[in-house]
This record gives C-alpha cells, structure tokens and sequence, in this order.
C-alpha cells in the first residue's frame, strides 16, 4: 500500500454502500421541477420512485418550551436500469448513492454531470455544505475471522455475560466523534446478532437500491464526514462540489485504512478463489 492506493481498490472490498449528499438552499416549489428532470435523466437513470414523508422539526425556545411542526415532503428517486446508482432530491437536498462503487473518480465520472442537469433544471444557485458516508460490511471469510480483519480493537466485538463466553451475546456499538479540517467526522461500528445493513437515518435510500434484509454475523461499519457549517450559502459550483466531497472521501479512505487491516482481507480473499 503506498501513497498512490485509493478506497475502493481493494481486492473484493466489503463496501457494500455510498451515500453522499450536497445541501442546497431550500426550494420550495422543487416538485414542479421534476418532470423535467425525469425527461433528462430517462436514459441514464430511467427508474422513477416518489416517496411520501412527514418531517417533524422539534424547536427548543429560550423559556424552555417546545415547538414542533410536521411537513409534508416528497423525495423523489431516480435510478440506473439495474438500481445500483441513484439520485434522490428533495426541497433542501441531492443525494447521490450507489451500491457499486470502485474508487471516487468513477463515482464522480457519473454523478457530475447528473448533478449540472439538476442545478440548471431546478435554477440552483447556492448550496450550504456536503457530506459522504460509506458503508463497509466485515464478515468471517472461511477461517479468517472479524477480528484478524479489523485492525482497530475499539470496533471489535464484546463478550458480555460473566465467564460464561461461550454461550456470551456478543456484540457491541460505538460511535467515534472528530474533528477534521473539512468538517466533522464519525465512525460508527455496530455488532448485533441481528441488525439493518445501513444506519437507520440512511436506510430508506438503501432499500431504493440494496433491499432491506437485516445482516448477521457482520461488524457495520459507518464512516460519516460531514461539512462543520451547513448554514452559509456558498456558490453552487458543481465542480468545486465535487472536489470537496473528494476531500471528504480521502479522510474517510484513511479511517478505513486505519480501521481495517487490508492485506488480511485481501489474503482471506485469496484464500476463497
């Protein structure tokens, strides 16, 4: 591994999904637009989805009571011919999202050019920040196990239940909170029994594109890097977009470096052809 590998490189990698999300100023009237959008979009991503939701935004005023307001919103989806790449908008928000996913270059080779269609359909002219997560999914390979994979202990699986260790639940949660340069980062690694195979906040963009089954006997792994300030518009250019969110992924890459130990799952690999 020298300074030339990039995420995604690697030899049947256990990423299973890619979220990234670009923050645009609040258009309202964002539904007139998809029509249009629908007709630009038919050859690349001919799959059409609306789905219904209601946001509930909970307010904390000064005196100590409560506001909540309930809004109806709309997300649309479109996706390719086979539901691996896809684009979801709504009123304040694209979010861009594959379950086949290479290396960032290719990610970006297709998502540009969907995204200046947008921006020139929907008249966009701001944007406040963005933000990518990928999903990693460790599993046993033959007789390689999680922890001869993962490198990082914190994300390992716990015994609980006294002495007992053979018969012990295993499992654990944690989230690891930072800083970084670009923004804020979290690392999320969970080990259930029985659990979704996305993070709950993402998992209804995921079942778009990936089902969802819930997984067992897997370490979900979430790496999560956000911009620290999505409340100034900035110029909407697609291209410095693009590179940002690269910025983004490159701190990820290296988490995931640090987190899981690649020549192990690359020689596990092996071992399996």
């Amino acid at each position: 591994m020298g300074e030339g590998y990039r995420r995604g490189e690697v030899k049947n990698a256990p990423l299973v999904y890619v979220f990234a999300m670009i923050r645009i100023q609040d258009i309202k009237s964002y539904a007139r637009y998809m029509s249009e959008i629908q007709e630009m979009l038919r050859d690349k991503l001919p799959n059409y989805f609306e789905q219904k939701s209601n946001d509930r935004n909970i307010q904390v005023n000064q005196d100590g009571t409560v506001n909540t307001t309930i809004n109806d919103s709309v997300s649309f989806y479109f996706s390719d011919l086979d539901s691996k790449k896809g684009v979801m908008i709504k009123d304040d928000r694209i979010v861009l999202h594959s379950t086949s996913y290479s290396r960032f270059d290719d990610f970006r080779e297709f998502f540009e050019p969907i995204v200046e269609e947008i921006k020139k359909a929907m008249k966009i002219s701001y944007y406040r920040g963005t933000g990518i997560r990928y999903i990693d999914h460790v599993r046993p390979i033959g007789s390689t196990k999680i922890n001869d994979i993962v490198g990082d202990e914190r994300f390992l699986p716990k015994v609980f239940g006294g002495n007992d260790t053979e018969n012990a639940n295993e499992q654990s949660q944690i989230e690891l909170y930072n800083t970084t340069k670009f923004g804020n980062l979290i690392v999320r690694g969970t080990f259930l029994k029985r659990q979704p195979p996305v993070h709950p906040t993402i998992l209804n963009s995921y079942v778009v594109l990936g089902g969802d089954q819930p997984v067992e006997n897997t370490l979900v792994i979430d790496t999560d890097h956000v911009d620290g300030d999505h409340q100034k518009l900035k110029d909407f250019d697609v291209s410095k977009v693009f590179d940002h969110i690269d910025d983004l992924h490159e701190v990820c890459h290296n988490v995931f470096e640090e987190t899981v130990n690649i020549e192990a799952l690359e020689s596990a690999n092996d071992g399996q052809e």
